[in-house]
């Protein structure tokens, strides 16, 4: 996705499923824990973003404690340490509990490229501070989910399909908390769009069940080949 704006994330690793390193873990009470697992080591190496406790405490790593800990994520993605080596020798668990279950997409059957993906929701520390990895990520801002999907229809961000469909269903919160209790209280559709033809125009649409203010976005039309 080179050149697009997209949420902190990537593909599962191996280590994720180590059930050492489950072990460090809190909440994983469900089929999608490995996937939890990924979406805060993924949160970690690209953004600095940690999302765990000390061991029998309750509240997160504080943005002051931060800067010791954030050289791990380099090792870790340079294949030099595990997550789990980290989380035990820094005495941490992974707060996975805290990751709300937001949204499922599977790429469509028509894109040589597929795609299974779980989106999930969590409120970063507000302590601390937050940055791109200049690897897997060059560039990074904070913004409101509106003003993103109003930059990407103004050609001011390059936003990909699914990324925007989900900002817009996040602009339908007002604050955080809100769509974090909106996530919590909704049940998640499994999303396969499909390509449909209607009249002269060709549309992707999305299960209504989903919970997305859009059914069906119009595809542009492609010109003539020579």
């Amino acid at each position: 996705m080179s050149g697009a704006f997209v949420f902190p994330g990537g593909k599962i690793d191996p280590q994720d499923a180590d059930p050492k390193l489950l072990d460090l873990c809190d909440g994983l009470d469900d089929d999608l824990s490995v996937y939890r697992v990924a979406a805060l080591r993924e949160a970690f190496e690209e953004c600095g973003v940690l999302i765990a406790r000390r061991a029998e405490q309750d509240s997160l790593v504080s943005g002051a404690d931060l800067p010791r800990l954030v050289h791990w994520r380099d090792r870790i993605q340079q294949g030099e340490s595990s997550l789990h080596d980290f989380l035990s020798a820094e005495g941490l668990r992974l707060a996975c509990d805290l990751l709300v279950h937001f949204a499922h997409w599977i790429t469509p059957a028509i894109t040589a490229r597929r795609y299974d993906t779980q989106f999930f929701l969590v409120p970063a520390p507000a302590d601390q501070l937050l940055m791109h990895d200049g690897h897997e990520s060059v560039d990074s801002l904070w913004i409101r989910p509106r003003d993103a999907v109003q930059a990407a229809e103004n050609g001011t961000h390059n936003i990909i399909f699914p990324t925007l469909c989900n900002l817009h269903k996040l602009g339908l919160s007002e604050t955080v908390a809100m769509a974090v209790d909106s996530a919590r209280g909704s049940r998640v559709v499994e999303v396969l769009p499909k390509r449909v033809q209607l009249g002269d125009d060709f549309y992707l649409v999305l299960p209504e069940a989903a919970g997305y203010p859009m059914s069906q976005v119009k595809l542009p039309r492609q010109g003539p080949r020579k």
